[in-house]
């Protein structure tokens, strides 16, 4: 085989298709089989090479399958890439075999020089300007408006400069201003759109009309250096300032952290809200005043729980004040701590203002009775205890164990050791002693041995106290409360609500503790207190089973409750709930057996809330 090429024509379609499509172009030559030219289906191969012989192959092969040859003719576009033909010589290798053939290509010699066409030598030679009429419009023009429809890309270490010759310590130096026309600056490469800088319009429901700073998980504002931070905040609104923020308001959706200080200007209307504006802190006209729906508590250590009055994991409550004002503290309240009571009742425990009550301590070196404890009503002093024990009324400076000051003399209780005073009546001697409590010693007479009577107008007893503590009544009637309860040790460390439901511990035997679990069989009752209603009689073996929170085991008594799962009526059986501490309707007889607690004596539709509840476990 024998090939000719037409070089001429192969040069020229080099030049024009590379400056029209890029890289591809036409390749003609002429196929002859022995003496006579070839006519049919050939498989060419071409392959790029830096010499005429020997040398390196610098791109390719490219395969042809089949090409058509016309009485020795064929036509064929070759694209060997970008970055092959860079002004060193090239020649083209050819190798050919009939179509649909398993031989190797017959490498055919010699290799076809790639030469210039006209055009190309003429655009290696081009000096000065060219003048716009022989540009494409697809090439930008020094002094034209020109319009890109494609990605500009700046290659190489050079910097771009917009509005400067000479662009310094940047790819882009705009010596100017720059108009974003509310898109947006992003910050990060590829396709990320969650870091940048835009305007907004409106931004979580609110009308900003502003600039926007964003990012993914937070984003910082910062003073000289990359690594200086004046204000930072992350993805859940918690915000840090590192040495002050001088601001009329802040609103925080969860914490802020402030490294230095707060300030919140000058006017007097200044306040905090936590939630909403029923919990909060704020100033008046020389008040610092807090706010709040229900309870305020102090809590040492834990963590945050949304539990009501808990300090959470690891936390203990040092006090709380409830919503209907008493004061719950852990130890001690300290009063006149820098010892200024010189016989008044300021310093001191004072019941309201205007009419006089109080109990104070002289602590300074002026007062009488200093050390001891002054009890006052009307702003006069009517009962004192001095520090070495002795009761003083209407006296400050008591002589004996007691001391009545009667205005035309006193009575004293002088001894501890024997009774001192005898009481007589009737015939029948009596002693009463008193000590550090008061003792009654009754009667020894025969028929009323070791016996106190308190008698009708008859004479008839109404009630006996016997000398082994036995009380014996007609009629018992208790004003003071409306339940039986039981004082037990709880397992948990701080005191419970009053009105939760508790469960006997099986982990602490003896203890209870709040209820978790609905159908809880385990269950012993409810703290007594809740609602202002206060244990009828109270049970406990001195010395044996005593102290704890008293339990209501049968009676009256108000319990937390929730009518989530179902609305609470009158006469319903109540049992124990899903949320710690309440009861709940007990809606399946199936699980009630041995779980029910009592009946509801009042209704409650929905939510939480108290239920006066009858106790009686089943």
């Amino acid at each position: 085989m024998k090939i000719t090429l037409l070089s001429l024509l192969f040069a020229g379609l080099v030049a024009l298709e590379a400056l029209a499509q890029g890289t591809a172009f036409t390749f003609q030559g002429r196929l002859n089989d022995g003496a006579a030219p070839a006519t049919g289906h050939y498989d060419l191969r071409f392959t790029l090479q830096d010499a005429a012989t020997a040398g390196s192959q610098i791109a390719g092969p490219l395969t042809l399958v089949p090409v058509g040859v016309t009485n020795g003719l064929f036509t064929v576009r070759l694209d060997f890439g970008l970055g092959v033909f860079n002004g060193a010589a090239r020649w083209v290798q050819i190798g050919v075999r009939t179509n649909g053939s398993a031989v190797a290509h017959t490498v055919l010699s010699p290799r076809q020089p790639v030469t210039a066409a006209p055009y190309a030598v003429m655009a290696g030679n081009i000096t000065g300007n060219l003048p716009d009429a022989q540009l494409s419009a697809n090439v930008p023009k020094l002094n034209a408006n020109q319009t890109f429809s494609g990605n500009l890309n700046l290659n190489g270490s050079g910097s771009l400069g917009i509005g400067t010759a000479s662009p310094l310590d940047a790819k882009l130096d705009l010596e100017g201003t720059l108009r974003l026309n509310d898109f947006d600056l992003w910050l990060r490469p590829g396709t990320d759109r969650n870091h940048g800088i835009g305007y907004r319009s409106t931004a979580s429901g609110r009308g900003v009309d502003g600039p926007f700073v964003y990012g993914f998980n937070g984003g910082a504002l910062g003073v000289s250096g990359p690594d200086s931070v004046a204000l930072a905040w992350d993805f859940n609104g918690n915000i840090w300032v590192s040495n002050h923020l001088d601001a009329a308001s802040l609103n925080v959706r969860n914490s802020a952290n402030v490294g230095g200080s707060l300030g919140f200007g000058s006017a007097t209307r200044q306040m905090l809200n936590l939630w909403g504006t029923v919990y909060g802190m704020g100033v008046q006209n020389n008040t610092l005043y807090q706010r709040s729906d229900g309870n305020f508590a102090w809590f040492l250590g834990g963590s945050h729980t949304n539990a009501s009055g808990l300090p959470g994991f690891g936390g203990r409550r040092q006090m709380l004040l409830s919503d209907n004002g008493d004061l719950y503290v852990r130890q001690s309240i300290v009063v006149d701590d820098d010892g200024l009571s010189d016989g008044n009742s300021r310093p001191g425990l004072i019941f309201g203002p205007g009419s006089g009550e109080a109990v104070a301590s002289v602590r300074g070196t002026n007062g009488v009775n200093r050390y001891g404890l002054d009890f006052y009503t009307g702003f006069q002093k009517r009962l004192s205890i001095a520090n070495n024990g002795n009761v003083g009324i209407n006296t400050t400076a008591p002589g004996g164990l007691l001391d009545v000051n009667t205005g035309n003399g006193s009575f004293q209780v002088i001894s501890d050791l024997v009774p001192t005073i005898n009481l007589t009546g009737g015939g029948i001697p009596g002693t009463m002693r008193l000590r550090n409590t008061l003792e009654v010693f009754p009667s020894f007479d025969g028929t009323r041995v070791g016996k106190i009577d308190v008698r009708d107008a008859n004479g008839a007893p109404t009630i006996t106290l016997s000398g082994t503590g036995v009380a014996t009544v007609k009629v018992l009637e208790i004003t003071g409360g409306a339940d039986i309860a039981e004082p037990f040790q709880m397992s948990h460390a701080d005191e419970l609500p009053k009105g939760a439901v508790v469960v006997i511990d099986e982990e602490n035997p003896g203890r209870l503790k709040m209820s978790h679990e609905p159908y809880d069989t385990r269950v012993a009752g409810i703290i007594s207190g809740a609602n202002g209603v206060q244990p009828g009689l109270a049970l406990h073996q001195q010395g044996k089973i005593e102290g704890g929170q008293n339990v209501a085991l049968t009676g009256r008594v108000y319990a937390l409750a929730d009518a989530t799962a179902g609305a609470i009526k009158p006469g319903d059986l109540l049992t124990t709930s899903g949320t710690p501490g309440h009861v709940m309707r007990a809606s399946d007889s199936d699980r009630r057996s041995g779980a029910v607690l009592g009946k509801a004596m009042t209704g409650l539709k929905d939510g939480k809330g108290l239920v006066l509840v009858l106790v009686s476990l089943q």
